[in-house]
């Protein structure tokens, strides 16, 4: 695990953050997994933004494809400048199928909510004592022959066909539930991308992974809520430095993967500064 040279700010931050959050409702079940319950990604990140932005923390994911894996790093950064970076984790990201869009959004959903997990502390999933991973339960007499290989197809057919029906609603009911919660989600983030705010806090830096970055710190004038704003790349940092220091700005930023992106300061935007350095580049 990599971090900044100094610590002790984020460390102090990060210990506020474990004793007041609470571990995110299990409300998802894996069925290939006897059942085993977990807490998705969305319901982890709905959980520990508002506790993070409390004490001046923020994550960052990245993912990236190298051949049939992808590689998934999470990095803890706080207002002061202090940050903790995770190691890669490496998942493979081919299915029954070979690699596609799918197999490769499941892996790196997957290494997102273990990473995030363990480098925040909080637990995400039911503890079974590997149970789920279990081949075999020597307690359990082996079946006889009569019961496994005897039994006629007829009946095998006839159980898949009472299955199927109960599966189907289900599985409709999961996708609308998931379809209600992320347009909630956008909702609530629409409501809260727009305002006056009034700066307190910047800083800009440098990950391990080379991506430059800003962070702005600002406090909404009407609701008083904190923000932790980062400014993405060179156009982001430059709009960044549009804030002014001592007066209330307009700000606007949109919600990607969990943490907040300027897209706009004081009615300009991040493709006018895009389109600026991309004239000036050609001159």
């Amino acid at each position: 695990m990599k971090r900044s040279e100094q610590f002790a700010e984020l460390g102090k931050a990060l210990a506020a953050f474990q004793a007041e959050v609470a571990n995110p409702k299990n409300t998802a079940i894996n069925e290939f997994a006897n059942g085993h319950r977990y807490a998705p990604l969305g319901e982890i990140l709905a959980t520990v933004r508002p506790i993070l932005g409390k004490h001046g923390l923020a994550v960052v994911q990245d993912a990236k494809i190298e051949g049939n894996t992808v590689v998934v790093t999470t990095t803890l950064f706080h207002e002061s400048g202090e940050w903790l970076e995770s190691e890669p984790l490496v998942l493979p990201a081919a299915g029954k199928g070979g690699v596609t869009a799918q197999t490769i959004g499941a892996a790196i959903t997957y290494g997102r909510r273990y990473q995030l997990s363990t480098l925040l502390g909080i637990s995400s999933e039911d503890d079974d004592d590997a149970n789920s991973i279990s081949v075999t339960d020597p307690s359990k007499p082996p079946q006889s022959p009569s019961q496994s290989q005897k039994q006629p197809k007829q009946s095998t057919q006839k159980q898949k066909t009472q299955k199927e029906p109960n599966q189907e609603p289900n599985q409709q009911a999961k996708q609308q539930t998931e379809t209600q919660t992320k347009q909630q989600k956008q909702q609530e983030s629409e409501q809260k991308t727009n305002g006056r705010f009034k700066m307190v806090g910047y800083k800009d830096g440098r990950t391990e992974s080379g991506t430059d970055y800003a962070l702005v710190k600002a406090v909404n004038i009407e609701t008083g809520e904190t923000v932790s704003v980062f400014g993405r790349g060179k156009a982001g940092i430059e709009l960044s430095l549009l804030i002014p220091q001592n007066e209330p700005f307009s700000m606007e930023y949109k919600e990607e993967n969990g943490f907040n992106f300027l897209t706009s300061i004081n009615g300009k935007t991040i493709a006018d500064v895009e389109k600026e350095l991309a004239e000036g580049g050609e001159e």
